[in-house]
C-alpha cells in the first residue's frame, strides 16, 4: 500500500469544497428569484396605482357627465321657492302665436306656415324612432341658436326670460346677467346635437374624452296650446389614457326618452269655472253669495277665483279649488290681464277658506275646514244658528299626473293659483279663417244636423242665415272635406277663401283650405252674435223630455266643433250627441266618443232661450258653454214659467255664475240636472277651445322621474374596462 494516500482529512477537505459550492450556488439562486419577485412585485404596485388612477380619471368623467344632466334636468323643472322662479316657465298671458312661432323655429317650419293640428300619435316634426335625431347635420351655431329659440326666449311685455337667470345659475349654468350669446352657446351644448358638451380634460396626468348632451328627438302638437318636446340622452362613452393606462367607461340613462310639455290647461276640463262667484256685479257688492246647497253635485273639477258658500251637504265627486279672491277684488289691468287686487278696503284681497250659510268665513287652517295634502279627504262641518253644513269632497287624487290638463290637482285647494279667463276670441277667430268658418256677420239663424239620405248622409250639417238674409247650407264629411248646396239644391265640392267662408271649389278664388278644422266663428260689430242655435226639433208624441229616440242628433259621431262669437249666443233647442258619452240617465259607459262640441262667447252671454223664443221643456244640451265675460244663463229666467231641468251634459265656464231659474214661492225658469262629460278630463276636447292664460311646463322621463339619470342611480355601469402595463401586455 506504499506510494497511496487515503488519510481521511483529504476526503473531508473536498467535501466540504462541495459542501461550499453548492450553498453558493443556491445562494446565488434564491437572491435571482427573490430579486425576480421583488421586481414583480414592484411592477405590479406600480401597474395597479396607473390603473387607479386612470379608473378614478374616467369615473371623474362620468361624474362631470352625471352633473350636466343634472344641471338639464332641475333646469327644466318649474318650481318657485318664497318668490324666485327656478326652471322653465312661460310667463302667463305670453300670446298663442308667440309659442307657436317658437315651435316653428324648433321644427324648422317656416314661420308663414301653419303648424300641423294636434295629434297625440304623429309628431308634428322629428321621428316617433328614439334613436333619431331632429337636428343632426346642422352645424351652422347661428341656425342652432335659431332652433332652440324657445330656450333662450324672454318674454316681449315684461321682459321676463322663459328660463330666469337665477334658474341657470342656480343649476350651475351661465351666471345672472350673462350675455344672450352666452346663454345661446349653453343651449347648444345642452340640446344642440352635434355640439354636446366635451368632457376631455387632464386629471392627475391622463387625458379624458367624451362627451355628454341631448338630442331632440320629435316635438308634438297634443291641443292647440300644448305641445311636447321629446329628446334623448344618448350613451356617454369616455376614457381616460396615459402613458402607462388607459380606461374605457360606459354609461346609458336609466330612460330610454324624456320629455318637456308646455301648454295652457284647457278650460273645456272643468264641469264649473266661474271668475265672480256671484251672479252679477250688483250681487257682488251686496255680497249676495251663489250658494251651493244639499241639491248641488258635480262630478268633475269645480274652480272660482273667489269662495265657494256652503250651505247643507252638497256633494262634489271631482277637484275643488279656489284662488280666494274676496268680493271686489278681482281687477284687469289695460291690457286685458286679470288678477286678485292685494288690499280692498284696507284689507287683504285673498282670503284662503270658505263661506257658510252665506256669512260665515272659515279659513282654510282652521280645525274646522282643513286644506288636504292629497293624502286623505277631509269633509268639513260648520253649524250656524242649528243648521249643519258638511260639503262631501270625494275625489280620491289620483297616482299619475296628466301634463295636459294641469298635472295631478289636489282634491281640494282653496289656496290655487288665480286663473284668467281669456280677454277675447282672437285665437279662435285665426283658427276659423284658416280651415275652419268665419262669418263676419252677424247670424240670424244657425241650424246643426245629421244628414240621413243621399249624397249627404251621416255628413255633418251646418246651416246659417246672415243678417243679411243669405243662406248658406253646408256639408262636412269624416275627413273634413267641405260640400256646399248650389242654386239647385245640390251639394258640390267647397274651399274656404280669404273672406273665411266657403264657396263652389270650381269659383273659388284665393283659395286658403279645402278641409274643415271644426272652429266656426261669427264676428259682428254690434248686437247679437247668433241669434238662434239649434238643432233638429223634437218628434213623436211624447216630447216633454228629449231622448235619443225622439230628437235626432246636431253633432255627427265624428264631428269636433267649437261655435265662438264675440257677442251673445242663444241656443233655443236641444243639441245633441250621435254617439253621446253618457246616456240620459248620467251613466258614462261610452267614453271613446269623439264627437264634442263647445258654444263660446267672448264678450256677451250664452243664453238658452232669446226674445220670445223658449227652449223646450227640460232641454237637452250636450256641449261645453263658456262666457269669458258674460254668465250663462236662462234668458228670463224669472218670469217664464218652470220648465224642468236644463239636461246638460258637459261643463260651464262663465264670468259671473248665470241664474236658471228661482225656488221657493215663486219657481220660473229651469232647474239644473248637469252630467260631467269625464272624456274633457282625458283630452277629448271642442277644437280651438280656450284654455287658461297660465302656462304650464312639466318635465319628466319615460320612467317617470323628473330627473335625468345615467346608469343605476350613483352606480356606474362600467364595460370595456382595460389597462395596459408599460411592456405593452393586457
Amino acid at each position: 500500500m506504499s506510494g497511496v494516500n487515503t488519510s481521511p482529512r483529504r476526503t473531508e477537505g473536498a467535501t466540504l469544497f462541495v459542501v461550499v459550492l453548492v450553498v453558493l450556488f443556491l445562494l446565488t439562486a434564491l437572491m435571482a428569484i427573490t430579486a425576480q419577485f421583488t421586481l414583480a412585485a414592484r411592477r405590479s404596485t406600480a401597474d395597479q396605482e396607473n390603473t387607479l388612477r386612470a379608473q378614478y380619471a374616467a369615473e371623474s368623467t362620468i361624474a362631470r357627465a352625471q352633473a350636466q344632466m343634472n344641471m338639464l334636468g332641475q333646469i327644466l323643472n318649474y318650481s318657485l321657492v318664497n318668490g324666485t322662479q327656478y326652471g322653465f316657465s312661460i310667463p302667463s298671458g305670453t300670446n298663442s302665436d308667440t309659442i307657436a312661432a317658437h315651435i316653428k323655429n324648433l321644427c324648422g317650419i317656416a314661420s308663414g306656415a301653419s303648424l300641423p293640428l294636434a295629434n297625440a300619435t304623429a309628431p308634428i316634426c322629428g321621428s316617433t324612432a328614439v334613436s333619431s335625431n331632429m337636428l343632426a347635420g346642422i352645424t351652422d351655431t347661428a341656425a342652432l341658436d335659431t332652433r332652440l329659440s324657445l330656450f333662450t326666449a324672454v318674454d316681449p311685455a315684461s321682459g321676463a326670460p322663459y328660463v330666469a337667470d337665477a334658474a341657470l345659475a342656480a343649476a350651475g349654468g351661465p351666471a345672472a346677467g350673462s350675455s344672450l350669446a352666452t346663454k345661446q352657446a349653453f343651449w347648444r351644448r345642452m340640446f344642440g346635437g352635434n355640439t354636446a358638451t366635451n368632457l376631455g380634460t387632464s386629471i392627475n396626468g391622463l387625458n379624458t374624452q367624451g362627451t355628454v348632451g341631448a338630442v331632440i328627438t320629435s316635438v308634438y302638437r297634443l291641443t292647440g296650446d300644448g305641445y311636447q318636446v321629446r329628446f334623448r340622452v344618448p350613451e356617454v362613452n369616455v376614457r381616460a389614457q396615459g402613458t402607462a393606462s388607459t380606461r374605457a367607461l360606459k354609461v346609458s340613462p336609466q330612460a330610454t326618452e324624456y320629455a318637456l310639455y308646455i301648454g295652457r290647461p284647457p278650460l273645456a276640463k272643468y264641469a264649473l269655472f266661474t271668475n265672480h262667484h256671484f251672479s252679477d256685479a250688483n250681487a257682488e257688492k251686496s255680497n249676495s253669495r251663489i250658494t251651493f246647497t244639499s241639491n248641488t253635485t258635480f262630478t268633475g273639477p269645480v274652480h272660482t277665483n273667489q269662495q265657494f258658500n256652503f250651505q247643507g251637504n252638497p256633494t262634489f265627486a271631482g277637484p275643488v279649488s279656489s284662488a280666494g279672491c274676496v268680493a271686489g277684488g278681482i281687477t284687469t289691468d289695460s291690457s286685458g290681464n286679470a288678477s286678485c287686487l292685494a288690499t280692498v278696503n284696507g284689507s287683504a284681497g285673498t282670503q284662503q277658506g270658505a263661506y257658510f250659510f252665506g256669512s260665515r268665513f272659515v279659513a282654510s287652517n282652521s280645525s274646522t275646514l282643513q286644506n288636504p295634502d292629497g293624502s286623505a279627504i277631509t269633509n268639513p262641518t260648520y253649524s250656524y244658528n242649528g243648521s249643519t253644513s258638511s260639503p262631501q269632497f270625494n275625489y280620491i287624487q289620483p297616482t299619475t299626473t296628466d301634463p295636459l290638463l294641469g298635472g295631478s290637482p289636489k282634491p281640494i285647494d282653496w289656496g290655487a293659483g288665480f286663473q284668467q279667463l281669456p280677454p277675447n276670441s282672437n285665437d279662435q277667430a285665426s283658427m276659423a279663417k284658416a280651415g275652419g268658418l268665419y262669418i263676419n256677420s252677424s247670424v240670424t239663424n244657425m241650424s246643426l244636423a245629421v244628414g240621413t239620405s243621399g249624397a249627404i248622409n251621416g255628413m255633418q250639417l251646418i246651416s246659417y242665415t246672415k243678417s243679411n238674409g243669405t243662406t248658406v247650407n253646408l256639408a262636412i264629411n269624416s275627413s273634413g272635406a267641405v260640400l256646399i248646396r248650389n242654386s239647385s239644391n245640390v251639394y258640390v265640392a267647397a274651399a274656404q277663401v280669404a273672406s273665411g267662408e266657403w264657396v263652389a271649389a270650381a269659383g273659388a278664388t284665393g283659395v286658403v283650405a279645402n278641409s274643415f278644422n271644426g272652429v266656426v266663428y261669427v264676428n259682428t260689430t254690434s248686437g247679437t252674435g247668433i241669434a238662434d242655435l239649434n238643432g233638429p226639433a223634437r218628434t213623436g208624441s211624447s216630447t216633454s223630455t228629449s231622448t235619443s229616440s225622439n230628437t235626432a242628433p246636431s253633432i255627427a259621431s265624428f264631428m269636433k266643433m267649437n261655435i265662438t262669437s264675440n257677442a251673445s249666443i242663444a241656443i233655443t233647442s236641444d243639441i245633441r250627441y250621435q254617439d253621446p258619452p253618457c246616456t240620459d240617465a248620467g251613466v258614462c259607459s261610452n267614453q271613446g266618443a269623439q264627437n264634442v262640441l263647445g258654444i263660446y262667447s267672448s264678450t256677451g252671454d250664452v243664453t238658452l232661450g232669446t226674445g220670445s223664443i223658449l227652449p223646450p221643456q227640460s232641454v237637452s244640451i250636450q256641449a261645453v258653454l263658456m262666457a269669458s265675460q258674460g254668465k250663462v244663463t236662462v234668458n228670463n229666467y224669472d218670469t217664464i214659467a218652470n220648465r224642468g231641468n236644463v239636461q246638460l251634459m258637459g261643463g260651464i265656464i262663465e264670468n259671473y255664475y248665470g241664474a236658471f231659474g228661482t225656488v221657493g214661492t215663486k219657481t220660473t225658469g229651469y232647474g239644473r240636472n248637469f252630467v260631467y262629460d269625464p272624456r274633457t278630463a282625458k283630452g277629448v276636447l271642442p277644437p280651438g277651445f280656450p284654455t287658461t292664460q297660465n302656462w304650464l311646463s312639466n318635465f319628466a322621463s319615460s320612467t317617470g322621474e323628473s330627473k335625468i339619470r345615467l346608469g343605476n342611480g350613483a352606480q356606474i355601469q362600467q364595460s370595456n374596462s382595460q389597462y395596459k402595463n408599460n411592456t405593452g401586455n393586457q
